[in-house]
């Protein structure tokens, strides 16, 4: 089956480019009044069959790859006339300078109906540069209005038609940053600064296998002149009544002297939350209840530092360096009071659960580029080290009255040590406008060396509990080659793409001798073919299969068990395997402007939370994560991106899905909705009101179901001081609820759970950015191990 999905590959890539009309460049550069260049411009080229276009640099210029015809040229930019003529075309044109007039219009009087989203076979392109729409906007607040993107910026989550695991990318540099630094990352990038938005719903051969969500590529405006540049804030939230607050001040720098582009940014973040749980057990085979209730409060302190340089050998060669630092420290306490009774005897239990866990984490990246030819051609090498160590120490006290009549003192302390190698060397070759070849080739491997020790009190003395106390280590060597290749024949479009994976692992633990060595191969293909219709190529169809695959964290690969409570426990599984899916999808696209999607994900192996009883222990009840035998979804995704109004934009994922699971011999099935909405509402002397809501029905995780509340929230913009001073003030959980329920039912027990962790909260940020000198972008430090970094995590 595989050699002939390679057959066909090159086969199909083959003729299509031996069939391929030769392509015309026509290129220019844009000027103002002034001879200014005119950046980020949209340039369309436009018959009445087929439609081209792109758009200028920082330099005003442009290149666009078309074939022989008449056209109509469109040049359009935000603060100038429309530009139109038209040319014929039958060999490669340069039409020079081109001089933009400038408007009289005001920005603030430009209606812009939708946002300029561009089709290609494998991803959307959302153009954005000289937007008005994104004034004053934040980089997560763009990609809310990106189709098929999920944004939950409470809980730090972004997803691509509702798939786990996306990828979020800011100048070719993979972010290493998840959850609510992911977040806080975002919201500190300016949304005028951004060109383009580019959402690849399913990711290509050239993304590492393991990059099951999709990625979202952002592309910043580029450097220009030399200077310093930089901005600096701080944020503040507060949850009336609850001992729930976050403050989080930051400071980032860019310094461009001309090779040398320099950047540095540092931030630190302190947060409290606390959480309400009732939780209750019902086994059956013991006829033993298990009713508490816990009061878990936390506390969180991270500082973070990041630098880093590039510098320019000449236009064709750069190299970049960048270091990276964290420290996490967070502090827990629970309090609980729980009810155990059997056959009509009960024993009361209070609980005192306190820990402090200490996370830290530094990394060196460094990279190579050197750029082909003027289309985009580029050869990059990729170098990546990266650590992390965490040490948690926990101490737990329980009193037992009633039918048992005891005191129980212990503690545990986990040590893990994580390290990371990776090394990559990609070549893309742009043969033209649409025709891009790609191969690389990826070497990483990962080694975790964790430690857990368990001891209880007796008398005076610490005493050793063996059978959770143990030593682990886990080694992994992943090696990766691709290849890629997207062209078009007329007006059909297409992506195809190879990958092949190798892993060894290791895994090993004092715990069993039963665990054995991982040695696999993997190919994974892609194949995206985007089929448009209609007089001006406003609608299209897509094709989409792509093959991934999901390796364990390094976390849950760590046989360590601690205790939630008396009776219940989370533990880590080093029998845990790679999983497998394979995804198939057909998209339709209307005016550029609505968009749906259907598809199925089928995964073998799929990771999943299980609840199960202790066999030994059968009063206890354990929860880790497991492969379950098969985790199908079918899904349809709509997405409608609309402005009915100057005033008023509207953006509008929808996602409704069915999941069928297949654990411990049967099939559970569950069917759910998704959908979260991002509306801006432009206001009188430049103020903008955005109000956001998220909603999910229950959905199933292994064995257990969870629901959880809807969330809404609203955030009032304004920019003074010529728009460098950014002054935000939002309320979210508008509602005021945020509660989890869980549920599992089995044979041998029944549990529920119901966790009260969302409350409403108001908050504040200012956010002023500062420039000495001429507009200045910097380059930054690519890296090539953002997938290994999150699984150790």
């Amino acid at each position: 089956m595989e050699k002939r999905i390679i057959l066909t590959l090159l086969w199909f890539s083959s003729l299509v480019t031996n069939v391929f009309p030769q392509a015309i460049k026509v290129s220019g550069r844009l000027l103002n009044n002034k001879t200014e260049a005119v950046e980020f411009a949209n340039v369309t080229l436009k018959s009445t069959e087929i439609f081209y276009g792109g758009a200028s640099d920082e330099y005003g210029r442009f290149v666009i790859q078309v074939t022989s015809g008449n056209y109509i040229i469109r040049i359009s930019a935000i603060g100038y006339e429309t530009y139109e003529k038209e040319i014929a075309i039958e060999k490669d044109m340069d039409l020079g300078e081109i001089r933009m007039v400038e408007s009289t219009v005001e920005v603030g009087e430009v209606v812009v109906k939708a946002q300029r989203v561009v089709r290609k076979a494998d991803r959307f392109i959302i153009n954005i540069a000289n937007d008005p729409a994104m004034v004053g906007k934040t980089g997560s607040e763009a990609l809310a209005l990106s189709p098929g993107v999920f944004v939950r910026e409470r809980d730090g989550v972004i997803s691509i038609n509702g798939k786990s695991g996306t990828r979020v990318i800011v100048n070719e540099r993979p972010l290493r940053e998840r959850g609510a630094d992911l977040m806080r990352y975002l919201q500190t990038l300016k949304a005028e600064d951004i060109v383009r938005i580019e959402v690849l719903p399913t990711s290509g051969a050239e993304y590492d296998a393991n990059n099951s969500g999709g990625a979202i590529k952002i592309t910043l405006k580029r450097q220009r002149e030399d200077g310093m540049n930089g901005n600096v804030g701080a944020s503040y939230a507060f949850a009336q009544g609850e001992d729930v607050s976050s403050f989080g001040p930051s400071l980032s720098m860019n310094y461009k002297n001309k090779r040398l582009s320099l950047y540095t940014g540092l931030n630190y973040d302190t947060n409290r939350t606390i959480e309400y749980t009732t939780d209750e057990i019902n086994l059956r085979t013991t006829n033993k209840r298990i009713q508490s209730h816990s009061d878990i409060s936390s506390s969180n302190n991270t500082g973070r530092i990041r630098a880093g340089g590039v510098y320019d050998f000449n236009h064709n060669q750069s190299v970049g360096l960048e270091a990276y630092y964290s420290r996490d420290l967070r502090k827990n306490r629970s309090v609980a009071d729980l009810t155990e009774t059997m056959n009509e005897n009960r024993t009361d239990i209070v609980s005192l659960y306190s820990g402090k866990n200490t996370r830290e984490n530094y990394s060196l990246s460094a990279n190579y580029f050197l750029p082909v030819d003027s289309l985009g051609s580029l050869f990059k090498l990729l170098l990546d080290y990266h650590h992390n160590g965490v040490d948690n120490d926990q101490d737990y006290h329980s009193e037992f009255r009633g039918f048992v009549y005891y005191d129980s003192i212990y503690r545990s302390d986990v040590n893990t040590q994580n390290d990371l190698y990776a090394a990559s060397a990609d070549l893309s070759l742009h043969i033209n406008d649409h025709t891009t070849f790609g191969s690389g080739l990826k070497y990483t491997r990962n080694r975790m060396n964790s430690g857990t020790l368990f001891e209880y009190l007796i008398g005076t003395a610490w005493c050793e509990n063996p059978p959770y106390s143990s030593q682990n280590e886990f080694s992994e060597n992943i090696t990766g080659l691709y290849v890629s290749f997207s062209s078009r024949v007329k007006k059909v479009s297409y992506a195809l793409g190879l990958r092949g994976e190798y892993t060894y692992a290791l895994p090993w633990t004092n715990q069993t001798e039963d665990i054995e060595k991982q040695r696999y191969f993997n190919l994974f293909p892609s194949v995206n073919i985007m089929l448009p219709f209609g007089g001006k190529g406003q609608h299209f169809v897509v094709l989409n299969y792509n093959r991934k695959i999901r390796r364990p964290t390094f976390s849950h690969l760590n046989p360590y068990r601690l205790p939630v409570s008396e009776y219940t426990y989370i533990e880590g599984n080093p029998r845990l395997r790679a999983a497998l899916s394979d995804d198939y999808s057909v998209a339709m696209g209307l005016f550029n402007r609505y968009y749906l999607t259907v598809g199925v994900t089928d995964t073998k192996g799929a990771f999943n939370r299980v609840s199960v009883v202790e066999p030994d222990l059968p009063n206890v009840v354990i929860m880790r994560v497991d492969n379950v035998a098969r985790y199908t979804t079918c899904y349809l995704g709509i997405n409608a991106s609309l402005k009915p109004f100057k005033w008023w934009q509207i953006n509008l994922n929808v996602l409704a899905r069915k999941d069928d699971v297949e654990i411990f011999g049967e099939k559970r099935t569950i069917e759910g909705l998704q959908t979260n909405i991002a509306q801006t509402f432009y206001l009188p002397n430049d103020y903008f009101l955005d109000i956001s809501a998220y909603y999910a029905t229950p959905f199933i995780d292994g064995n257990m179901k969870t629901k959880t509340d809807p969330q809404v929230s609203a955030s009032l913009r304004k920019q003074f001081f010529n728009k460098r001073l950014t002054a935000t003030f939002s309320v979210n959980n508008i509602p005021n609820i945020g509660t989890a329920r869980i549920s599992v039912d089995e044979k041998d027990f029944r549990r529920y759970i119901n966790s009260r962790y969302g409350f409403m909260e108001f908050g504040a940020s200012l956010r002023y950015n500062f420039k000495a000198g001429k507009n200045v972008r910097v380059k930054k430090t690519e890296t090539g191990a953002a997938e290994e970094k999150l699984r150790l995590e």
